[in-house]
């Protein structure tokens, strides 16, 4: 294994590992998403003050003292946490595929793929078509000018209106 290839596979193990923490991170969020608008969320005080201002919580006077009612920019930024923990997985194991050669494989797949296509769909095989013979097609090509040819000592010297 070459020094890329090891940079790579740590480089996609770091990746995935940061997309699945980040994934359970939010798993717990996407249940908060789904639940009635009677739930309360209990959070540490310097939690809530962010929560409060970025408008992911909101105080209700149905959560008791400390706890805050999810806001109405929880979902968007649950989503977006969602969306940015699976790119990094994706790219995570998308690198530990390439450094362990799976592009080389599919491009060996891809090639016997095409190969067998070309073996199934020759045009002989479709039905007795053939390429038809190439013909010769007349054609009319306009008279030429003939250029006069300058004797040598035409061509030599001081132009003869001199």
């Amino acid at each position: 294994m070459t020094a890329v290839k090891a940079s790579r596979l740590i480089t996609g193990a770091v990746g995935a590992a940061v997309g699945v923490l980040g994934l359970s991170a939010v798993w717990p969020g996407l249940s908060v998403l789904n639940a009635d608008s009677g739930l309360c969320l209990q959070v540490n005080p310097a939690q809530g003050w962010i929560g409060l201002n970025l408008h992911l919580l909101m105080a209700s006077e149905a959560c008791p003292e400390g706890s805050f009612a999810p806001g109405p920019a929880l979902a968007t930024a649950v989503g977006f946490s969602v969306v940015v923990s699976l790119s990094v997985l994706i790219a995570g194991l998308t690198s530990i595929a390439f450094g362990v050669g799976f592009g080389i494989a599919i491009r060996r797949a891809l090639r016997r793929a095409r190969g067998w296509w070309r073996r199934r769909l020759r045009p002989a095989r479709l039905g007795g078509l053939v390429r038809p013979a190439p013909v010769p097609v007349p054609v009319r090509v306009p008279g030429r000018r003939v250029q006069r040819s300058h004797s040598p000592r035409q061509l030599r010297g001081p132009p003869t209106s001199c």
